[in-house]
């Protein structure tokens, strides 16, 4: 499978692999795009969410970090959720940043994001509603839900 840039700070492989996902997802999500050769199609389907963690990562000036990109049909099933995800069809991705602070801002700018817009707060180290990590995708309609 090839590897190459989607916008200037990101490329197909972090889009593939993320941060937080096991090796077996891993090895589904290579067996699922070597084995259908669908990989150009869900690389053109993810260039919308990464041209705005693009826009992001240029207006904090901050690394940006997938947690969770493209995740195979299989692997969805293998974790008993529907397979229905945006992330199955390549339009979806989850991100996180190291510096809280910018983590909040960032969720106050996506307010007005148009697609689906998701985020996990969990408490750390005692301090309560700190963003785990952020969900959008560009599914055509605004959808709002927390984890």
């Amino acid at each position: 499978m090839v590897n190459f840039q989607i916008t200037p700070n990101f490329t197909f492989h972090e889009f593939i692999f993320g941060t937080n996902l096991p090796l077996v997802a891993i090895e589904m999500n290579i067996k699922a795009l070597c084995d259908s050769k669908h990989y150009e199609t869900i690389a053109e389907s993810c260039r919308p969410v990464f041209c705005e963690l693009q826009r992001i990562r240029k207006k904090y000036n901050v690394p940006i970090y997938i947690t969770s990109g493209y995740r195979c049909y299989d692997w969805e099933l293998f974790r008993k959720r529907s397979g229905t995800s945006k992330h199955v069809e390549g339009i979806a991705v989850d991100f996180q940043c190291e510096d809280q602070l910018i983590m909040n801002k960032i969720w106050e700018d996506l307010q007005g994001w148009k697609g689906g817009l998701a985020a996990k707060f969990v408490t750390k180290k005692g301090v309560r509603n700190v963003i785990s990590f952020i969900h959008i995708d560009t599914r055509g309609e605004k959808a709002r839900w927390m984890y």
